[in-house]
C-alpha cells in the first residue's frame, strides 16, 4: 500500500517519467550533470556518466521503433558490406 501510493504520488508529479521518451530524457539530463561533475581522476563516475547517457540514448530510440536487437543487426550488416 505505501508503495502504490508513493507511485501515484510520483506519477501525478512527474509524469513524464512513465513515458519512454520522458524516462530517457531524464536519463540523459542526470548522465550530462555527472558527466559535467566528474574528473578523469574518477573514472567510477565517467563510467556511471557515460552508461547514464547511453540509457537515456536507447530510451528515446526505442519510442521511434528502434530496439537494440535492430539497431546491433543494421550494426552487423554495415560492418560485413563494409569489410567485405
Amino acid at each position: 500500500p505505501v508503495l502504490k501510493a508513493y507511485q501515484t504520488l510520483l506519477l501525478e508529479n512527474a509524469r513524464f517519467l512513465a513515458k519512454c521518451w520522458g524516462r530517457g530524457l531524464f536519463y540523459f539530463f542526470q548522465g550530462s550533470l555527472w558527466l559535467g561533475e566528474c574528473s578523469w581522476n574518477t573514472p567510477v563516475t565517467l563510467l556511471l556518466a557515460i552508461l547514464l547517457l547511453l540509457v537515456g540514448i536507447l530510451n528515446v530510440l526505442l519510442v521511434f521503433g528502434i530496439t537494440p536487437e535492430r539497431a546491433v543487426k543494421g550494426f552487423l550488416e554495415a560492418t560485413k558490406r563494409c569489410c567485405s
